[in-house]
C-alpha cells in the first residue's frame, strides 16, 4: 500500500533525491523515480498526481460562498498576471456569488479560465444551488488545468503542466523526440485513453 501522498512525503523524497544525485551514482530524476516507487507509487509523476488530487479534494469542498463581496471596480478587467499577491491569495480558486436584479445568483471564480477577469460559472436561483455549481465547476476546471499539454520545442516535444496560478512557472514533465513518444508517455502516466 502506498504511503499517503502528503506534501511532507514529496518534500522528503525531493531532499533524498538531491542527496543521492549529489553522490554522482544516479541522476536526480532517476532518484525521484526510484524513491517514488519505494513509497508505493508507479513513478514520480504518479506520486505528484496523487498529491495534487489530495490537495484538490481538500480544497474543493466548498460549504458556502461569499455573497456580493466588495471587489475593486477593475476586478473583471485586470490581467491576472498584473494582480497583486494579496488579491491572488484572497480570490484565486475561491468562487463567489453576486446577487442579480431578479434575486438569482451569478456564480463566478478567479481561476485562470480567463486571462483578465473571473470566470462565469452560471446563474442559479439560490445559495445551495450556487454552492453545488461552484463545487462542480471548480473541480472540473482544476482537473482540466492539471492535465499535461504538449509543446513543440525545436526538434523535441515537451510535455508540460501549465501554471495553475499567475507568476508560477511551466512545469516540464518530460521531453520526447516525437508525437508517438508523447502519446506513449501520456498513456503510461494515465493521461491518455
Amino acid at each position: 500500500m502506498p504511503l499517503a501522498p502528503t506534501a511532507t512525503l514529496v518534500a522528503r523524497i525531493k531532499r533524498k533525491a538531491k542527496h543521492l544525485a549529489a553522490s554522482g551514482d544516479i541522476s536526480h530524476s532517476e532518484a525521484l523515480e526510484r524513491l517514488a516507487v519505494e513509497a508505493g507509487y508507479q513513478d514520480w509523476h504518479a506520486l505528484l498526481r496523487a498529491q495534487s488530487a489530495t490537495v484538490r479534494e481538500a480544497e474543493s469542498n466548498i460549504v458556502t460562498l461569499p455573497l456580493d463581496p466588495p471587489l475593486h471596480p477593475d476586478f473583471d478587467s485586470t490581467p491576472n498576471d498584473e494582480r497583486d499577491e494579496a488579491e491572488i491569495l484572497a480570490w484565486w480558486d475561491r468562487p463567489y456569488a453576486q446577487t442579480r436584479p431578479d434575486g438569482s445568483l451569478e456564480v463566478r471564480c478567479l481561476d485562470g479560465g480567463a486571462w483578465d477577469r473571473s470566470t462565469w460559472y452560471g446563474v442559479v436561483p439560490d445559495m445551495p444551488a450556487a454552492v453545488k455549481l461552484a463545487n462542480e465547476k471548480l473541480a472540473w476546471w482544476r482537473k482540466a488545468r492539471d492535465r499535461p499539454v504538449t509543446m513543440f520545442d525545436g526538434d523535441t516535444i515537451s510535455i508540460v503542466r501549465m501554471p495553475s496560478r499567475p507568476r508560477e512557472d511551466i512545469q516540464v514533465l518530460a521531453q520526447v523526440p516525437d508525437a508517438n513518444a508523447a502519446g506513449e508517455w501520456l498513456r503510461a502516466h494515465g493521461y491518455a485513453e
